[in-house]
């Protein structure tokens, strides 16, 4: 193609071979300002120019660079053959036409993304802006473009990390949930079955422990690998927590099938995985929710195959649990209790009541255990049997844990204030609760807002021999900063887990509580006599104050009596109460 030499160009031209400005004869005077010469040579956009025909006429050195082909080269040639991909050459020459037919449209003036063509054969991204002027009845059209190619890049690589776990690189939760969205979108328009199987390793966080963080981090991904092999091509697998993993099942023909793929799965972790140090045996607890209501999300089926594991591990580990209309009826109503749950704590709706604890030699009323009520605003006064499990699973029971202990403290205050006096107040602990590393700033916070300044403070938690043995050497710290703050502390259910006697010897213990099912046959059965009289005896020689609860009849108590049991709480005093019905009880008690 010969270049076109009959139109004004009005622009200053790219170098010619030998250095010299390139310009179209007859062109405005303005457009051959040295200075504008210079701009436009060496801008750092690449600058074109072509008239209607599409015959280039001016080729900056920018536009050589990222174009590939030299001034010599393109000048004169046709644009659309040059550097229009084929697949875009007749919207090109469309859209040309269309402007000089109509002296407007859409694209001149703004900013577009195109695909444009390199010298070398490769298709390439750039951003252009255009604009044309008329002159003479005809037009020519201008561009300022730049590569974008890395730009492209950095913005696919954001896109993948949104949509990616880094660490295994499958897809993460949102695509999960994108993905059985549009399942289920697909099975509503007469596509096959969608079902999701939510599969959560067994014992990780101890294997972790145990291994090291890099070890756990490779175990991790050999199981995601093992998930992908398991998997069949079209199902999308997906790490949607820290130990967590999903495998969504689209175009099912049969339900069946989905516990035949969750079958394959859990055969994926009978051979040990290997790391680069160790060889571990990992299970999976896994469970399967089948789609059975075109409404539902894929936030709905992730949440239920989630607490499907939960109910599954209530037979044990490395269970399939399939998920049938009843389950996913009693898990929508746990899921329905979490939620409420959840808000329950600002919207004031939980209560504490106080069951007394005597002394056993008066009967004197020396504290009270505190015990959490949630006043539902459509159920009524719900005890903790309603609740307290999804709070645990769920790990609502931090901040409700919160809660309590500051409440307590106010209470505690309260009492005294009133002329109750100082009353040792139980609380138990949970043991998500006692691994928060902030658990003794939360305790500490809550006694200096309840203004608690007297030692000890009448706070005692809680807590059961299992989880004080679960970490021994980290529960002793724990516990000694908490007695530093003239916290009482009380080992709950005791007798009933599997304490050591030389940690027994290094806790910070005050108070032994015997656990009530060595109470209940007490009077007929010698072995559970000779239990409590040995825990008695145990807390005496420990210097640690022994406290027996459940106690429901009077042969009970006095046996307990008998054996020297030094506090004594259950039914046969009195039950738990609000705070403003102890109070009245107190106060009776200590009129003269």
């Amino acid at each position: 193609m010969t270049r076109a030499t009959g139109c004004p160009v009005h622009v200053a031209g790219a170098p010619s071979a030998d250095n010299e400005p390139m310009t179209t004869p007859g062109a405005d005077e303005d457009f051959h300002h040295t200075h504008e010469q210079l701009i436009l040579r060496n801008a750092g956009d690449a600058f074109i120019a072509i008239d209607e025909d599409g015959v280039i006429l001016e080729w900056n050195a920018e536009s050589e660079r990222i174009y590939g082909f030299t001034a010599e080269r393109a000048i004169g040639s046709d644009v659309a053959e040059l550097i229009i991909p084929e697949s875009y050459r007749v919207a090109h020459h469309e859209g040309v036409a269309h402007f000089i037919a109509a002296g407007h449209g859409r694209i001149p003036g703004s900013y577009i993304e195109l695909e444009a063509l390199h010298a070398s054969g490769r298709v390439f991204p750039i951003e252009m802006v255009f604009w044309g002027l008329q002159r003479g009845g005809r037009w020519n059209f201008y561009s300022f473009g730049r590569d974008i190619s890395e730009r492209r890049a950095r913005e696919a690589d954001l896109r993948y990390r949104s949509r990616h776990d880094e660490l295994t690189g499958l897809a993460n939760r949102s695509t999960a949930l994108e993905h059985i969205d549009h399942a289920l979108a697909d099975w509503a328009d007469g596509g096959g079955g969608v079902a999701v199987l939510f599969l959560d390793l067994d014992r990780f966080k101890l294997t972790q422990q145990s291994l090291g963080h890099e070890s756990g981090n490779q175990l991790l991904r050999k199981v995601a690998d093992r998930l992908q092999l398991a998997a069949r091509a079209q199902d999308l697998v997906a790490r949607v927590g820290d130990d967590e993993f999903v495998v969504v099942y689209s175009d099912l023909s049969d339900p069946a099938d989905a516990v035949m793929l969750a079958d394959r799965v859990s055969r994926a972790f009978t051979d040990p995985i290997e790391l680069s140090d160790d060889t571990v045996r990992s299970g999976a607890s896994i469970s399967v929710a089948v789609a059975i209501d075109v409404t539902e999300t894929g936030e709905d089926m992730l949440r239920e195959a989630s607490a499907g594991v939960i109910l599954g591990r209530e037979r044990g580990y490395g269970q399939i649990t399939v998920l049938d209309a009843e389950l996913r009826g009693r898990i929508r109503q746990r899921l329905q209790v979490e939620r409420e749950l959840a808000d329950a704590v600002d919207r004031g709706e939980l209560r504490l009541h106080y069951q007394p604890v005597l002394r056993t030699s008066d009967r004197t009323v020396v504290g009270v255990e505190a015990l959490l009520r949630w006043q539902h605003p459509d159920r009524g006064l719900l005890g903790p049997d309603a609740f307290i499990d999804v709070a645990e699973q769920s790990g609502l029971i931090v901040p409700i844990g919160d809660w309590v202990i500051g409440e307590a403290a106010r209470q505690g205050a309260a009492w005294r204030s009133a002329g109750v006096g100082s009353l040792g107040i139980g609380i138990n602990l949970s043991a998500r609760q006692f691994s928060q590393v902030d658990l003794v700033d939360t305790v500490a916070a809550a006694v200096t807002d309840a203004g608690l300044n007297w030692r000890p403070v009448g706070l005692h938690l809680e807590m059961t021999e299992s989880l004080l043995m679960a970490d021994p050497a980290a529960a002793v710290a724990t516990l000694d900063a908490l007695h530093d703050l003239g916290v009482g502390l009380s080992i709950d259910d005791f007798g009933t887990g599997y304490s050591s006697f030389a940690y027994l010897k290094a806790f910070p213990v005050d108070v032994l509580k015997i656990d009530r099912s060595f109470i209940v046959d007490i009077a007929r059965d010698e072995r559970d006599r000779a239990i409590v009289q040995a825990i008695i005896n145990l807390g005496r020689a420990l210097g640690i104050t022994v406290l027996a609860e459940g106690i429901e009849t009077d042969d009970q108590a006095d046996i307990l009596t008998e054996l020297g049991c030094d506090l004594l709480q259950g039914f046969l005093f009195a039950r738990p109460r609000s705070p403003d019905e102890l109070t009245a009880l107190l106060l009776e008690r200590t009129r003269p």
